[in-house]
């Protein structure tokens, strides 16, 4: 074998590789299908945005549907009933909407969010479907609804009873034998129609299909302040027995006091119960609600002129907080 002089030897360095010549065919194949690569890349990307957007549509269509069965729903509603029915209804919606709104941030991150959560998502949808579509569930939820909004309200008038039999033991000394006759008198006077209330807030859980919740609905307003009433009056009675002469002046004052701020309350509640629909209100009835506040509002500054108990002092600011608080919400 004949060796090349040192000279002659070809460089390694510039013998071509075999495997470069592989990947420089693999770059140039590849470089030339680029084309079709991003046309390719564009049909996947139309078809993951066609699908997304399908997602927002059948989203919104569900909510629209909602929205048309409720007009048909709540016709099988009197009107005693049916501004509950339709607060219940719109629930379900808020609801609904609440879904779509958490559905729309995950589509914008859609790389982002994981398979657990869109099973989540769809298992919250299918939940709140079946539920919307459940009639005897739907009427279910409403009366459950019509029990905890009455006992709710006869609670309130409970209280304020007992506030108003503690204001009223309170124009005596606390530690007296006359405070202990008096209170044990104010106990047994009051046992009957409290009892009779209390009755009133139990049957609430009783009336099982929408005529019955209905019928009761329509008598309860009036039997709730028929038992009131005699709450009251039976605090009175006693009172005006144990109250000194030189004493009658004041407590008389004290007690229609009370008896406004207690007219009060009630006409806040009623206002307040015209704003859970606040949506609905047209302007003209939104002014006038605003007109009935801002003339309770003048007459709850009207008490800080006069010398009250402390019971009462609290009752006046808790009372103006709630005036401000509806007026802030209609302004």
């Amino acid at each position: 074998m004949v060796s090349l002089p040192e000279s002659e030897k070809p460089d390694e360095k510039i013998i071509p590789d075999s495997s470069s010549g592989d990947s420089t065919k693999r770059l140039d194949l590849h470089v030339r299908k680029m084309p079709e690569l991003s046309e390719q890349a564009r049909v996947i990307d139309q078809v993951l945005v066609n699908r997304l957007q399908d997602l927002k549509s059948t989203a919104s269509a569900i909510i629209d549907q909602f929205n048309e069965q409720k007009k048909l729903i709540l016709q099988r509603f009197d009107a005693c009933i049916l501004p509950i029915a339709q607060e219940v209804l719109e629930g379900f919606i808020r609801d609904a909407e609440h879904l779509k709104y958490k559905l729309d941030g995950k589509l914008e991150n859609f790389d982002q969010t994981p398979s657990s959560e869109w099973d989540e998502q769809a298992k919250h949808w299918t939940r709140l479907y079946n539920q919307w579509n459940d009639r005897k569930g739907l009427v279910d939820k409403i009366l459950e609804v019509v029990a905890d909004r009455t006992k709710y309200l006869i609670d309130k008038d409970i209280q304020v009873v007992q506030d108003y039999q503690t204001q009223s033991l309170s124009l005596l000394p606390p530690e007296s034998e006359a405070f202990k006759n008096v209170e044990e008198r104010l106990t047994h006077a009051i046992e009957e129609p409290l009892k009779q209330l209390m009755n009133l807030r139990n049957q609430a859980k009783e009336q099982t299909s929408l005529q019955q919740a209905s019928e009761w609905v329509a008598k309860l307003q009036e039997r709730r302040e028929v038992y009131f009433d005699q709450l009251l009056m039976k605090i009175d009675h006693v009172m005006k027995d144990v109250v000194n002469v030189d004493d009658t002046k004041d407590w008389t004052a004290f007690v229609e006091t009370e008896g406004e701020i207690l007219f009060m309350e009630r006409e806040l509640h009623h206002i307040n119960s015209d704003l859970t629909h606040l949506h609905l209100i047209d302007e003209s009835d939104k002014q006038f609600l605003l007109g009935r506040l801002e003339g309770l509002l003048d007459h709850v500054e009207d008490f800080h002129k006069n010398p009250l108990p402390h019971a009462l002092k609290e009752k006046i600011h808790s009372l103006k907080s709630g005036i401000l608080l509806a007026i802030s919400r209609l302004q």
